[in-house]
């Protein structure tokens, strides 16, 4: 009795004058591939009388919004009296398993990540102890502050429009560098892949980024010749891959809506002049206007056919090249040849046919004798 008596006031003594304390250290972090190694220091200490036996500590590491990232336990030891000592415990955070949001949290936030280490043990063979400390794991954003500013627009070709879009962030990541290559990929409504474009991004840790992402965009009207005279509007799913640390790539995803305007704006047919040629045929004179009012230029041949007013070909029209750029108002008179026994009529039709990149485009138009 006297023993048992004696045992109950050691633990007693043990468990609330000097119980067992634990305390965080500087965390490490090493990285392999999209692996992130951390390792943190966990001190222990037992000033009682009895030794603390079956002790493990468990590490719960958080996001700044609480969403839990990883959880691990150390071996168990046993801790004798007045003992006290270090110990590592190393958890390892696969990149691969964290969800887009977080990992966007992640590469574009500040954050002080919540470290809890709890102890759990036993003075034998009375009763269980537990204790926690907690501490933070401060992590520098690599793509703090991340922009994608107003992009400028330049024709790169006939069917391709060049889009230069500025990209600036701050990496503040003391660990390491944001550099690799980057990419945008653009897919219209359909599904359908029509731009794509590439940039390489150096930023060293503490260092402010600046630079340019150059894609290259194909026009709504490729194989659509027949819309020339529309003003287009198109629906794109934007979708840029840039380097990162650990998670290999920082992916967005934006929809964009694109005003491509009209290729052929306001276009005019005047009144036609015939001049005799010889004995069968005459010459004949078409005022043609229209402006460029797209984001493109406009190249390509103009060419056409004459019919009278009963659908019979009368005449044909001289082949004109054009070149209009983009804003710029074009004017020609196209030249042709009519027969004679149609030279007179006040009235025709026209077929207007021109030549693009994006295939041919084919009006029909009547067209009326110039007033004297």
């Amino acid at each position: 009795m006297v023993v048992f008596v004696a045992s109950i006031a050691a633990v007693a003594y043990t468990l609330l004058q000097s119980a067992p304390t634990i305390s965080i250290g500087a965390p490490s972090q090493n990285i392999t591939g999209s692996l992130l190694e951390v390792s943190i220091p966990v001190s222990l200490s037992n000033k009682g009388v009895l030794a603390l036996s079956d002790i493990f500590v468990t590490l719960t590491l958080k996001t700044s919004n609480g969403t839990p990232l990883l959880e691990v336990s150390s071996n168990r030891l046993t801790l004798p009296p007045g003992g006290s000592g270090t110990l590592y415990v190393r958890a390892t955070i696969n990149a691969s398993a964290i969800s887009p949001e977080i990992m966007m949290s992640i590469m574009t936030e500040d954050q002080e990540f919540p470290v809890t280490a709890s102890l759990k043990g036993s003075v034998q063979p009375f009763l269980n102890v537990a204790v926690s400390a907690n501490d933070t794991l401060k992590w520098g954003a690599p793509y703090k502050n991340l922009q994608m500013q107003e992009p400028t627009f330049e024709a790169y070709n006939a069917t391709h429009l060049l889009i230069h879009i500025p990209v600036s962030f701050k990496n503040n990541s003391t660990l390491f560098s944001v550099s690799g290559g980057g990419s945008v990929k653009v897919v219209d409504e359909y599904g359908r892949e029509v731009g794509y474009g590439w940039t390489y991004i150096d930023a060293k840790p503490g260092r402010e980024y600046s630079g340019t992402i150059d894609l290259y965009l194909e026009s709504p009207w490729v194989g659509q010749p027949e819309l020339l005279t529309e003003r287009l509007q198109e629906n794109y799913t934007v979708m840029v891959n840039l380097p990162a640390p650990i998670f290999g790539e920082l992916s967005r995803t934006e929809n964009v809506v694109m005003d491509w305007g009209t290729p052929i704006e306001s276009p005019l047919l005047g009144g036609f002049s015939v001049v005799p040629q010889n004995g069968t045929h005459s010459r004949i004179f078409i005022p043609l206007t229209f402006r460029d009012g797209s984001r493109l230029p406009l190249v390509g041949t103009l060419s056409g056919t004459l019919y009278d007013l009963r659908g019979e070909v009368v005449g044909t029209i001289d082949d004109a090249q054009l070149e209009v750029q983009p804003g710029q108002t074009f004017s020609v008179t196209l030249m042709g040849y009519i027969t004679n026994a149609a030279a007179s009529q006040q009235s025709l039709n026209v077929l207007i046919r021109l030549d693009t990149p994006y295939g041919t485009f084919e009006k029909g138009v009547p067209i009326s004798a110039k007033t004297p």
